[in-house]
C-alpha cells in the first residue's frame, strides 16, 4: 500500500498534477474495484508512453462506488507530463469503459434506458446531462429535443428522458455557461 505522505513528498516540486474520479455505472457489480483502477492506469501508461506515478482511494460511501485518482504531472523521465485535453475529457472514460465492459459484459438497450431513467432526478452530473450538452453543441444555440416520427421507440423514449432532465435543470436553476 502506498504511503500518501511519500507520494506527496515526491510531488512537492511538480508543476502540476491531475485529479479525476472513476465511477462505473454498475460499480457495485465489479469484482475488484482496485484491480479495475490498476488496469486503467496500466492502459493509460501504454497510451501516454510513460510510467505514471499515482495514488488512489476507493469510496463506498454512496450508492455508486468510485475511485479518486491523483496523478503526478511528470513522466518517468522527470519531465512535465502533458495530457491532451481530448484524452482527459474522453479518452480516460473510454478506456475505463472498455475495461469495465470486459468484466461485466455489454449492457442491453433496455438496461441502458432503465439507468437513464434513474438519472432524470439525480442531483449530480449524469449521462443525460452529457447528452443534452452534446445535442446543444451539435446544433446551434438550442438543442432540438422534438421526437422524430421515424425514430425507433427506444430513441423516442430516451428523448423524453432528455426533455424531463431539461425540465429538472430549469427547476433547479441550472444553466449551461
Amino acid at each position: 500500500m502506498e504511503d500518501g505522505r511519500a507520494f506527496l513528498e515526491r510531488g512537492r516540486e511538480d508543476r502540476h498534477q491531475f485529479r479525476f474520479i472513476v465511477s462505473a455505472e454498475e460499480g457495485v457489480e465489479l469484482y475488484d474495484i482496485r484491480q479495475t483502477t490498476r488496469d486503467l492506469m496500466r492502459q493509460m501508461e501504454t497510451d501516454l508512453e510513460t510510467k505514471l506515478d499515482w495514488i488512489a482511494i476507493d469510496h463506498h460511501n454512496t450508492g455508486h462506488p468510485h475511485t479518486h485518482i491523483l496523478l503526478r504531472g511528470v513522466t518517468d523521465q522527470g519531465k512535465a507530463l502533458n495530457i491532451a485535453g481530448d484524452y482527459i475529457a474522453h479518452g480516460i472514460r473510454e478506456r475505463a469503459s472498455e475495461i469495465i465492459t470486459l468484466e461485466l459484459g455489454r449492457q442491453t438497450e433496455q438496461e441502458v434506458s432503465q439507468q437513464l431513467q434513474t438519472e432524470v432526478h439525480a442531483e449530480r452530473f449524469t449521462r443525460l446531462d452529457r447528452m443534452l450538452i452534446a445535442e446543444q453543441e451539435a446544433g446551434s444555440e438550442f438543442a432540438d429535443l422534438r421526437p422524430d416520427k421515424d425514430m425507433r421507440v427506444l430513441f423516442r423514449k430516451n428523448r423524453a428522458l432528455l426533455i424531463d432532465r431539461r425540465v429538472i435543470w430549469s427547476a433547479w436553476g441550472w444553466r449551461r455557461k
